[in-house]
């Protein structure tokens, strides 16, 4: 069992005894699952939240409870939040809460993991790209370079033992790729904790399934269909599994009339290219949104070779093209994801 699988359903054993009390009472009899559904957003995407295993009101109740986990991450990343006190207070041993502190944990792990092409420190870079602000003109080749200096991993600094990160000075924190994903696994933690084990959480491009769907082949992903293509993708299905998609559409970057992705490789400072689409699916939402976005970076020849060191192993599927034509599909255990 996955520790994904372990982590959802952690709650089920303070749930059983209330169950086999209720068994034992004359004349009591367990209310039927229902299905629940809510609609919102949160960090200004659309999100829906379904479950499938408990009563109407308890089912409703563990949706709420999820919506209020996205806003709680969607406030801890606010420009006014607690993770701006690290850029604010560059230099010094900053103390943080447990989740944001996992979340730059994580982060800076996949930065090392990707020789420094995705990160958490990516903030001075995307703000020359104009990613929060529009941006008046290309930045020049030594305001990249000092820029790019800044993303470096070895610019944050974190002990565990007291939870504190320490920044150095000129970096910047950015989420921009990490935070969608982060989020959703938060949700799902909340829906975990109401005692569900059969759900799903979608927000903007990343989606997470929880349990066995609403036919035990999983939560069906169907009707993906990109620029170029005469026929959608195969449908896949997630079973503890989160899928995140990136485009270059999806915040584009606008400079002197020219678009660019919105995807940088903090290593050369500059947007990535050449791909329709990047999907790519692991037990996590976080893991899974900075898979997708180191692949979009990196591409295929060089993501196959990332990939090869990663267990378990994610499944990754590539458009490779300029959306004109039909894209070249090219992709790394994307079959795990097909209805067995």
């Amino acid at each position: 069992m996955s520790a994904h699988r372990r982590r959802y359903r952690r709650a089920l054993t303070g749930l059983l005894p209330a169950l086999v009390l209720g068994a034992l009472v004359p004349g009591r009899a367990a209310a039927a699952p229902a299905v629940v559904r809510l609609d919102g957003a949160a960090f200004g995407y659309a999100a829906q939240i379904e479950v499938r295993d408990l009563p109407a009101a308890e089912g409703e109740r563990a949706a709420q409870a999820a919506f209020a986990a996205l806003a709680a991450a969607e406030a801890d990343l606010a420009p006014d939040g607690p993770l701006a006190a690290l850029t604010a207070r560059a230099g010094e041993a900053v103390e943080l809460p447990p989740p944001l502190f996992g979340l730059l944990a994580r982060t800076l792990d996949f930065c090392l993991w990707s020789d420094g092409r995705i990160g958490p420190l990516g903030g001075e870079l995307y703000a020359l790209w104009g990613l929060h602000a529009p941006a008046r003109a290309r930045p020049t080749a030594a305001r990249l370079e000092a820029a790019a200096a800044s993303a470096a991993c070895d610019r944050l600094q974190l002990d565990p033992a007291h939870g504190r990160a320490t920044l150095s000075p000129g970096s910047r924190i950015e989420s921009w790729g990490f935070a969608l994903g982060w989020a959703v696994d938060r949700a799902g933690t909340a829906l975990a904790d109401a005692g569900v084990t059969n759900a799903r959480v979608a927000l903007g491009g990343v989606l997470l399934g929880i349990g066995p769907g609403p036919d035990g082949r999983g939560w069906e992903v169907a009707g993906l269909r990109f620029p170029g293509q005469a026929e959608p993708l195969t449908p896949v299905y997630l079973r503890d599994r989160a899928l995140a998609l990136v485009t270059p559409e999806d915040r584009q970057l606008q400079i002197a009339g020219d678009r660019y992705a919105p995807y940088l490789d903090l290593q050369t400072g500059r947007p990535a290219g050449g791909a329709v689409a990047v999907l790519a699916a692991s037990p996590l939402g976080l893991d899974a949104q900075a898979l997708a976005v180191a692949m979009f970076i990196a591409g295929p020849r060089q993501g196959q070779f990332l990939l090869g060191s990663l267990r378990p192993p994610p499944a990754v599927l590539w458009l490779l093209g300029s959306g004109e034509g039909e894209p070249l599909l090219e992709s790394s255990r994307w079959s795990d994801l097909r209805a067995r």
